[in-house]
């Protein structure tokens, strides 16, 4: 499942979470779908990445522990 989608702010990349790996983790890839890369690879559940907007580099995603631990990244 693809869910919690944000654009760089210039439109060229969006990111999301997928659970293409079997949980949920980050993803981004340009608009027209050509490199697509995972950019997260933990054991936690990472979701809702937010692209700053005012830099277009940073990002801040909500993860889940496996030992539920929740944090901001």
């Amino acid at each position: 499942m693809n869910a919690t989608p944000d654009f760089t702010p210039d439109g060229k990349q969006l990111l999301y979470s997928s659970t293409a790996s079997g949980r949920a983790q980050i993803y981004s890839a340009n608009i027209d779908g050509s490199n697509l890369r995972r950019i997260s690879n933990t054991s936690a559940l990472e979701v809702e990445p937010k692209v700053n907007p005012k830099t277009g580099t940073d990002l801040v995603l909500f993860r889940a522990g496996p030992d539920r631990s929740r944090s901001i990244g």
